[in-house]
């Protein structure tokens, strides 16, 4: 979608954007996905990801449901 250069992203929540909206949504996956998986593989489970993932980005990210479910998807799939 980034390579289209939309002028204009609708997301399915939320207010519109510009690809600075795709840009941002992956550097916050990016940052989900990394820090789940070190605290899975440092012997965490689920729950103490999920807080230790919660903790360390909430200041910027306070949304604790949906930063929930991100680290419960990508703590499914690490192995």
């Amino acid at each position: 979608m980034e390579a289209l250069k939309p002028a204009v992203v609708v997301p399915r929540h939320g207010p519109l954007g510009d690809v600075g909206f795709i840009q941002g949504y992956r550097t916050y996956l990016d940052e989900v996905a990394e820090r789940t998986a070190a605290a899975k593989a440092a012997g965490a489970s689920q729950d103490a990801a999920t807080e230790t993932v919660w903790q360390a980005m909430s200041a910027r990210y306070p949304d604790r449901g949906r930063l929930g479910m991100a680290v419960r998807m990508v703590f499914a799939e690490t192995r």
